[in-house]
Order: C-alpha cells, then sequence, then structure tokens
C-alpha cells in the first residue's frame, strides 16, 4: 500500500483484525477472500476511501500485514484440525450428552406429571376435609 497515509494503513489493519475477529465470533468460513471482503464492508466508505486490495493478502509487504495473513492461515488451520477431531470423538460425546438431555428432560416432565397429581389429590382432600370440618360443626350446633 505505498501511496497510503500512515493513519489510512492502521485503520485497514484494524479493519483486517475486526474482520477475522467477526468472522471467527459468527462461526463462518475464514480464509483470505472472506476476512478480505468483510473488512472491506465494514470500513470502506466509512473510514478508508479506497477498498483493500487483494495484493496486500495475496502478497503482504510490511510486517503487519504479514502477520494478519499468518493469522488468517492459523485460524484456517485450527479450524480445521478441530473438524477433523470433531468428527470423531466430539460427535460422540455430543450424542451422548443429547441422550442424557432427553433422558433428564424426560425425568423432569414426569415429576411435574406427578407433582401436578399430588396437588390435585391434596387440593382434593382439603374439600373434603372441609366438607366434613362443616358437617360436624353443623351436627354439633343441633
Amino acid at each position: 500500500m505505498p501511496g497510503l497515509s500512515q493513519k489510512e494503513k492502521k485503520i485497514k489493519l484494524k479493519a483486517l483484525r475486526v474482520a477475522l475477529i467477526l468472522l471467527e465470533k459468527y462461526g463462518q468460513r475464514i480464509n483470505p477472500q472472506t476476512v478480505l471482503k468483510k473488512a472491506n464492508e465494514i470500513g470502506c466508505p466509512k473510514y478508508f476511501s479506497k477498498p483493500i486490495s487483494e495484493a496486500t493478502i495475496k502478497a503482504p509487504k510490511t510486517e503487519e500485514f504479514k502477520n494478519i495473513v499468518n493469522k488468517i492461515k492459523n485460524k484456517k488451520n485450527t479450524i480445521a484440525k478441530f473438524s477433523k477431531s470433531k468428527n470423531t470423538y466430539l460427535n460422540s460425546r455430543l450424542k451422548n450428552l443429547k441422550e442424557k438431555v432427553e433422558n433428564l428432560t424426560f425425568i423432569t416432565a414426569q415429576l411435574l406429571d406427578e407433582n401436578y397429581n399430588q396437588d390435585l389429590l391434596i387440593k382434593e382432600q382439603e374439600q373434603s376435609l372441609e366438607l366434613l370440618r362443616e358437617e360436624r360443626e353443623f351436627l354439633l350446633k343441633n
């Protein structure tokens, strides 16, 4: 980026970093093109006049841009490693956890149903007890 001022260069670097963080946060695909596109969406007309060119990511010249390109590659590699390990171990763990959640949900539903039935029984018994008290008081008065 030879013709840019130092301030605009810093803003473009920040836009690339923010784009990388946002893509990682929302679980979107991370590669140089997506980071570049997101960075241009973030800041092109508002914070810098010309969009970031593809050459800054394909063949970075300054050390800061080289660091960002390396971060993009590292994120891409870690995501690939995670998805490979996720396929075997994590899928079995997720399946087990889903089964546990389903079992606990069923047990909770049963307990709530039993609790509701017991509440109904208690209310019926209280009503019958109240009727018996009223009947007793009536008989005692007569």
